[in-house]
């Protein structure tokens, strides 16, 4: 599995949800706009971060077993499982809450930057891999944006 072609196909589901359901939705955040901002492999699986106006989340894909919860920050964050055909099977976890509150997508990416190293560390913690490489050296995608590196 190519982590850019699941970035892509993620960032292209997220958008058709923006399109068909959250669009004029008193709870979406106006501020921000569908953005694939990073994707990384991690643990023999690739992990998504997500900013979209209702949500900043990660989207994960990773053959099972796969812990139903990840300690991260020394919060437990429960791990959700979809089935969508477009996606496939894969799961969820959102660190970041209150995406109403954020002001603008840079602050949004600025929370995904703090927010996907510990998460990977978590991950491959759980799936008993040891450490992720530095987010430095992580490689990075942003789709649409034409941008070739992580935000400035």
């Amino acid at each position: 599995m190519d982590s850019a072609d699941v970035a892509q196909r993620v960032e292209a589901f997220f958008a058709d949800l923006d399109e068909t359901v959250f669009t004029g939705d008193m709870a979406a955040n106006m501020s921000l706009h569908v953005e694939v901002v990073e994707a990384c492999t991690v643990a023999e699986g690739i992990v998504v971060a997500v900013i979209a106006p209702w949500t900043i989340t990660f989207v994960l894909f990773f053959e099972d077993p796969f812990p139903d919860s990840l300690t991260v920050g020394g919060r437990r964050l429960p791990v959700l499982i979809n089935d969508v055909p477009d996606l496939g099977r894969y799961r969820s976890v959102t660190p970041i809450g209150g995406v109403e509150l954020v002001g603008s997508q840079d602050l949004a990416r600025e929370m995904v930057a703090v927010a996907i190293g510990p998460l990977c560390d978590a991950i491959a913690k759980a799936r008993d891999v040891g450490s992720v490489e530095s987010p430095s050296r992580r490689t990075f995608f942003r789709s649409l944006s034409g941008g070739d590196g992580p935000p400035s």
